[in-house]
């Protein structure tokens, strides 16, 4: 069940496939019908499991010396968001957020910890 959970999250997430296809999908090629429901289910799954993979990557791009940070405009429910990022040579994050700016970076908890050199739109 988790393989299956696991295809659904990446289909719906990774290449944004819309969950009333992806039930159409499961139950055509598997002949097990996945309600939209399951799909957002899987989603939301993923995202709780990988909390502290996101907790150990902004605590990595904290500490170190060199940090690339940029924003862009970013579609959300027909609403204007903004998709912030920071890396490093080895590690990204991604962040939506409504506004731009260091409100929204203060509230990913990265720049307020970080004390090396910054590069924006790099």
């Amino acid at each position: 069940m988790r393989s299956v959970r696991g295809s659904v999250a990446y289909l719906h997430n990774q290449q944004l496939i819309p969950p009333n296809r992806i039930s159409q999908m499961m139950n055509d090629l598997y002949n097990a019908p996945a309600s939209e429901v399951t799909v957002f289910d899987a989603s939301r799954r993923s995202y709780d499991n990988l909390a502290p993979f996101e907790t150990a990557v902004v605590e990595a791009l904290c500490k170190s010396s060199i940090l690339n940070v940029d924003e862009s405009g970013v579609r959300t429910n027909g609403k204007l968001h903004w998709l912030h990022t920071a890396s490093t040579k080895a590690l990204t994050f991604f962040g939506i957020h409504e506004r731009r700016g260091t409100e929204a970076m203060d509230y990913f908890n990265i720049l307020p910890n970080f004390y090396g050199r910054l590069i924006h739109d790099f």
